[in-house]
């Protein structure tokens, strides 16, 4: 039995050998411009970005705002890869939890005493460590998207545009 819950929590907490960003993606704006260039690339062209800059297009070029959005968006590329790794690294924090919690309702039938309580501390632990992992990837996610959108808007607003948020 105890084996048993041991390989139990050996596949709960599986979920949480996720690759972690490169320490690059982390750097921010002002970093110099060799560590930058070791950043990680910016995701697939197909995804929607993560912010969209609202901006006052009275008298502006539709053609020049789209190739100076792309341009600041290239700049900011660091702070959205750190962005989209860490709301990769949520779900599984949020399904360790689930599986924890749900490790807790397994019925043992004649099972003693201690092996319960492994059970249930190995349910604990598990719903703890996905707890921390979500919340964590949520704070970075967070905070990577605000580093974003500061980023490309101060981008922005040194070419001259007006932004209304």
């Amino acid at each position: 039995m105890k084996t048993r819950t041991v390989l139990s929590l050996a596949v709960v907490l599986a979920g949480c050998n996720q690759p972690v960003p490169d320490p690059a993606a982390l750097i921010g704006p002002s970093a110099s411009p060799v560590a930058a260039e070791s950043a990680p690339a910016a995701p697939a062209q197909d995804l929607p970005p993560i912010y969209e800059p609202l901006v006052d297009m009275n008298k502006v070029s539709e053609k020049k705002y789209a190739s100076d959005l792309e341009a600041c968006r290239k700049f900011a590329a660091p702070q959205e890869a750190v962005a989209r790794a860490a709301a990769q690294r949520e779900q599984p924090g949020a399904a360790v939890q689930t599986m924890g919690v749900l490790a807790g309702y397994i019925p043992i039938v004649g099972a003693s005493v201690q092996t319960a309580a492994a059970l249930g501390n190995a349910s604990a632990a598990a719903q703890t460590v996905g707890a921390n992992a979500g919340a964590g990837a949520a704070m970075t996610k967070a905070q990577a998207t605000s580093d974003y959108a500061l980023v490309v808007n101060t981008c922005l607003h040194h070419r001259g545009y007006i932004l209304l948020r």
